[in-house]
């Protein structure tokens, strides 16, 4: 039988919950888990450009139309949008704006 698996990354502790290819860049995903973890990463390299836990499970993950800002949506109610900043030629990523909505919500808001 043949092998399909091209890339493999370990960048959670548990089980994923989510992920999102960026529309305008392939080589982006976000993941979000079961381990509260939320990641971007880089598919063409297999860098993690940028990770961040939070309290609760991220069940969803999306980015904005222009891919300019990027979510995470967790099962403590909360919505978390931040803004993808360029400096330098290096990703900076700000944290913008907390939305206290349930998770199915957050498609409204971008």
């Amino acid at each position: 039988m043949p092998e399909f698996i091209v890339e493999a990354f370990s960048y959670h502790k548990d089980s994923i919950q989510a992920v999102k290819v960026n529309r305008n860049n392939k080589n982006e995903i976000l993941t979000g888990g079961l381990d509260n973890i939320f990641n971007l990463i880089r598919i063409d390299s297999g860098n993690n450009l940028f990770s961040k836990t939070y309290d609760e499970t991220v069940a969803f993950v999306d980015w904005s139309n222009d891919g300019s800002k990027i979510i995470a949506g967790c099962l403590n109610n909360k919505i978390y949008v931040m803004k993808i900043m360029k400096k330098k030629n290096l990703l900076n990523y700000m944290f913008w704006k907390v939305l206290m909505r349930k998770s199915h919500l957050c498609r409204h808001i971008l």
